[in-house]
């Protein structure tokens, strides 16, 4: 299939349809001929949205109170970014787990809670810097 894909002319991979630009045009153009319609020239949303992550992810945060952000303050050393964080650490320490030391080499510490960095993305927090150095680390404020 990756083979095929590489092949198939670039016009037929992106095309433009009622002054709109798209990709993956040739997918789009079958689905349609199969009466598809709908689907094929539906927009794009976020995976969050939809899938009823953004419940789950107000369900948690809904479950953390003052007391637990400032445990996570106490006990790891770090400002959580969103409630949920601290939920997860919550159910992290409830399953018997400690989070990982900090890390002590500057040039790989994570600027968000200070552990080691695993190339430009955080395993303990989910922070992660692009090409530039911007941080970028979910918040929860769009829910």
């Amino acid at each position: 299939m990756r083979r095929f894909a590489s092949r198939v002319p670039l016009e037929c991979r992106i095309g433009v349809r009622d002054g709109v630009r798209w990709g993956k045009y040739l997918m789009r153009l079958y689905l349609e001929s199969r009466g598809f319609k709908e689907v094929a020239w539906r927009s794009k949303t976020p995976v969050n949205m939809g899938s009823g992550v953004n419940e789950i992810l107000k369900e948690w945060a809904s479950m953390v109170g003052d007391e637990d952000i400032a445990r996570v303050v106490r006990e790891a050393g770090f400002e959580p970014p969103s409630r949920q964080h601290a939920y997860l650490y919550k159910v992290m320490v409830g399953l018997g787990a400690q989070p990982p030391e900090p890390c002590s080499d500057e040039r790989s510490r994570c600027p968000v809670c200070g552990r080691c960095l695993q190339g430009r993305h955080c395993r303990f927090c989910g922070a992660s810097l692009d090409r530039g150095g911007q941080v970028m680390v979910f918040t929860g404020d769009y829910l």
